[in-house]
């Protein structure tokens, strides 16, 4: 009877000894590595660093009391935090449209920069007319900055040109946003929408007998048109009173004369 129950025994004790190595070899089979898993290191901007992304990058090593290293290197990033210490900055901007021009028609873009962090609100730049000079005609994308035509109403022979102070306003536009301001100047295109009068209606002269091309008498065009352009310049016709052919009549380019000439005599 003891013999059987050292049998036993024995069996019992093999199989326990079976199940503890079956079980351990299961927690080395789905037993992970650890990782680190280190956060940037964040610093506030204003100082020498602003535009850079990052400060340093420091390696971090991890080992076991022998000496051998017991993860992989760590890498530990320092990020550079964005403030709002930055307003808008605007270029001298030109543009340009005709006189006459129907609303909504497009003159220039107005465009500031903003040095803080792209992409976000401290950079997105919100767009307003501060002033206009002689008078309101134009009106502003508040996110594009296009400025375009308010009314059909510009007059190049009235005002040729006008200026604006336009403003940019990060954060969108908030109340707590930092503010720029900048120049624009639009020029007033001419287009030909003057008639050409007379300086006089009558003109009276004299020539010496015997002698051809001559000058006989200049008349003066006077034209409201921007000068010395196409819509400015005159062209003079005889319309009557020269059949025979006698005179001739050219246009002075510098003066916008009509110069009449004779050119034969009988």
């Amino acid at each position: 009877m003891a013999k059987i129950c050292g049998i036993l025994l024995f069996v019992t004790l093999i199989l326990a000894i079976l199940h503890t190595s079956s079980s351990e070899g299961q927690l080395k089979t789905v037993r992970h590595k650890r990782e680190w898993i280190v956060p940037p290191h964040r610093l506030r901007e204003n100082v020498d660093y602003t535009y850079r992304d990052y400060i340093a990058k420091l390696q971090g090593m991890a080992k076991f009391l022998n000496g051998t290293r017991a993860e992989k290197d760590i890498e530990l990033r320092i990020v550079v935090e964005d403030e709002n210490d930055c307003a808008p900055v605007f270029n001298l901007t030109t543009g340009a449209v005709y006189e006459w021009s129907s609303t909504a028609t497009f003159a220039t873009t107005a465009i500031a920069t903003d040095a803080d962090q792209e992409g976000t609100l401290h950079a997105k730049i919100a767009y307003s007319i501060v002033k206009q000079h002689p008078e309101e005609m134009f009106y502003i994308n508040p996110q594009t900055g296009g400025l375009y035509v308010m009314k059909n109403a510009l007059d190049r022979e009235k005002h040729d040109t006008y200026t604006l102070i336009v403003k940019g306003t990060d954060m969108n536009g908030a109340v707590d946003g930092n503010s720029g301001t900048g120049t624009v100047t639009i020029s007033i295109l001419d287009v030909n929408d003057n008639i050409p009068t007379l300086e006089s209606a009558y003109y009276e002269c004299s020539v010496e007998e015997n002698t051809v091309n001559v000058e006989v008498v200049r008349i003066q065009a006077i034209d409201m048109d921007q000068k010395y352009t196409e819509n400015w310049l005159a062209v003079f016709t005889i319309v009557s009173g020269n059949e025979a052919g006698y005179f001739s009549i050219i246009t002075d380019n510098k003066t916008n004369e009509g110069i009449v000439i004779l050119k034969k005599v009988d």
